[in-house]
């Protein structure tokens, strides 16, 4: 999370940005945005599942073959089940859209804490803004009624506080374009590719000159498309292979297209879930205030007890208590 900004009062107290009331979802405000969290975690779950249920059915695999005249390798992918991709970005939208609903939730319900009435309600959202100059616009349209020390602390979330070069890798940034791209444009592009080529190969020749141009062999790498008998690795040979032992095997991973580039999809909804549920943490509780931040500074250690679960001899029972210093059978 963002470090909090401090300004100098004139009456020498020092404000900090964001702090102020702690609230918790479900007791000061409605745990709306964090069930909006947790139905993202049940698409997040759901999607793994099918793509593990697609694996477990060992939808590829290569074939290896040595040319008649023993002068060329190759090998070609083996598609028996072709990823179910159309539905695997389905899901994938609703992951995105739970998430991005459980900001804009956030905001709604922080607008209407304490029964304030904001004038524009439709207007109410989660506003991610890449440049500082349009904040304050975003803040008076988006946030209205939001209490102060919210709003500071939405400001301090926002991808502007990075570094130029660092923004359009920001969370908040990935998921709003994936977002809207699932709703206002087309499907995301959810692939099945290759992630890399593992050699368990060995040649034998019939002469010694053979093996000397022949080594190191010259084999061409290509990473195709998910189609079956597609090339993968083809190998020439300038003399006959008396015997060829192993092969290549070949890794996969899906992937998910983003405006960086392709990213791992797992890397995606792993990273998203866990800095969407940290943004609404953050949001609810603020920063640390600066006695606190003192506090943990010149803590030495204290606070915590080491201790030891012991069971007793039904197996069933527990007791804690301080660990042990000495071995008791001494």
């Amino acid at each position: 999370m963002a470090n909090p900004a401090s300004d100098q009062a004139d009456d020498g107290t020092t404000s900090v940005q964001g702090l102020g009331k702690r609230w918790e979802f479900g007791k000061d405000v409605s745990s709306w945005p964090m069930l909006k969290w947790a139905r993202a975690v049940q698409h997040k779950t759901d999607l793994e599942s099918r793509i593990s249920l697609w694996i477990a059915g060992r939808p590829i695999s290569t074939e290896n073959s040595l040319s008649a005249d023993r002068l060329k390798f190759e090998m070609r992918l083996r598609v028996h089940t072709p990823p179910p991709t159309q539905e695997w970005s389905l899901i994938l939208g609703d992951f995105l859209y739970s998430l991005r609903s459980a900001l804009d939730a956030c905001v709604w319900e922080f607008a209407h804490a304490d029964g304030a009435r904001p004038s524009k309600p439709k207007m109410l959202q989660f506003p991610v803004v890449r440049d500082r100059a349009d904040w304050e616009r975003a803040r008076r349209e988006r946030l209205q009624t939001v209490p102060t020390e919210i709003a500071e602390r939405i400001e301090m979330l926002q991808p502007f506080n990075r570094p130029p070069s660092e923004v359009n890798k920001d969370p908040l940034i990935c998921l709003t374009e994936l977002n809207n791209l699932d709703k206002h444009r087309s499907s995301i592009d959810v692939s099945v590719d290759p992630r890399g080529i593992q050699q368990k190969f060995s040649t034998t020749w019939e002469t010694e000159e053979a093996v000397e141009r022949n080594t190191p062999p010259s084999a061409t790498y290509r990473f195709p498309d998910f189609t079956d008998g597609a090339l993968v690795v083809e190998v020439p040979f300038l003399d006959p292979v008396k015997e060829l032992q192993g092969g290549f095997t070949m890794a996969m991973q899906v992937g998910v297209e983003t405006s960086i580039g392709k990213q791992q999809l797992s890397v995606i909804t792993n990273g998203l879930l866990e800095n969407i549920q940290q943004v609404l943490n953050f949001i609810a509780v603020g920063p640390a205030s600066p006695e606190e931040i003192q506090a943990m500074e010149t803590e030495q250690g204290g606070g915590w007890i080491g201790m030891e679960v012991r069971a007793d001899e039904t197996g069933r029972t527990f007791h804690t208590g301080p660990l042990a210093t000495e071995d008791p059978q001494s």
